[in-house]
């Protein structure tokens, strides 16, 4: 898979429930574009931030990243906390550091950093707005336990662990930064191929299976890593 295209913004409004409302003007719908197995893809995706009371009178904003497929209705969200006068940020850091993948049965999302994060979703919706609806009502019942942790049913892939430190770190230099960017993913039958951009000039190619377990790996030339 390549580059995630950004085509169009627009903003509308979404829905709410009776403790959980998007805030007003933070809306946006950006349909997007990606290559996979030589196909053009294109999706739909809404970055919203909402307002969430809870019982005890304060209030939290959360932004909501949405992914849809119209075509297989798969549906795919995460959150973080929002900040009002940044909105549209989770949807930005999300294109920059994440790659997505579309089956006939999954939308999967995987996200770069010294940790690969791999977050699956198989659920249907009639439309991206039911999708939305269903985040509200989430949302709405955990408000009572906003400072937890969610699963999101993400699967962690330590990189320390699979590929040398001297590909994930910057040669001759203390600082943790840069890491390797997430360039590709691809699938194979059982077996999904990852390559990643080291900081040094190099790359790497990881190879998980079906559960995204990491089975093997190898540091290769740039030019080699297609």
């Amino acid at each position: 898979m390549t580059r995630i295209f950004i085509l169009l913004a627009t903003s509308f409004l979404t829905a709410q429930t009776a403790h959980v409302e998007e805030v007003d003007g933070s809306a946006v719908s950006k349909p997007i574009e990606f290559s996979q197995d030589g196909r053009r893809i294109r999706i739909e995706m809404k970055d919203v931030q909402v307002r969430i009371s809870a019982p005890s009178g304060t209030a939290s904003v959360v932004e909501v990243l949405a992914l849809y497929d119209p075509h297989s209705k798969l549906f795919w969200w995460t959150h973080q906390y929002g900040d009002q006068a940044h909105p549209g940020e989770l949807a930005r850091r999300f294109l920059a550091e994440s790659v997505v993948y579309l089956s006939s049965t999954e939308l999967v999302a995987f996200r770069g950093g010294l940790f690969l994060r791999i977050t699956p979703s198989s659920q249907p919706y009639p439309s991206l707005r039911d999708g939305l609806l269903h985040v509200f009502t989430v949302l709405d019942e955990r408000r009572t336990k906003m400072e937890q942790e969610w699963a999101d049913g993400s699967i962690l892939v330590n990189l320390g662990k699979v590929l040398s430190p001297s590909f994930i770190h910057l040669r001759n230099s203390p600082a943790p930064f840069p890491l390797p960017k997430l360039r590709t993913v691809t699938r194979s039958g059982n077996q999904w191929r990852i390559v990643l951009d080291g900081p040094n000039g190099d790359s790497a190619i990881v190879t998980l299976n079906e559960k995204y377990a990491a089975r093997r790996s190898e540091i290769v030339a740039r030019e080699q890593a297609r």
